[in-house]
């Protein structure tokens, strides 16, 4: 089963360090990132996350100094959308959950 994930990205140092971790590792995540989305909060993707894509758009964000109203609270900003993809073992998935709800792992040989 594949999981998608897309990010917009205004911070340009992470931008570029993302770009940077993408073309060294062939367009795969290596390890694990959190990035800054450009609407607010962040978002974490996970390693062998492979990028199928990458864009330019414009986003509007809320303004430092707001509005009277919504939408004039915004201004345009150039963003990078990168999109990722990643497939994920339900059967691993499954074994993790039982392990973790049945707690029968009791010495490190189990």
């Amino acid at each position: 089963r594949n999981i998608a994930v897309s990010v917009e990205l205004v911070d340009k140092p992470a931008i570029q360090h993302l770009k940077a971790a993408l073309d060294a590792g062939d367009d795969c995540l290596a390890e694990d990132a959190v990035v800054s989305c450009a609407g607010g909060g962040k978002v974490a993707l996970l390693k062998g996350s492979r990028c199928v894509s990458r864009e330019q758009v414009t986003v509007r964000l809320p303004r430092s100094g707001g509005g009277k109203n919504f939408t004039e609270g915004l201004e345009t900003h150039k963003a990078e959308r990168f999109c990722f993809e990643r497939e994920v073992d339900r059967t691993q998935r499954a074994v993790h959950l039982v392990v973790f709800v049945s707690g029968w792992l009791a010495r490190p040989e189990d």
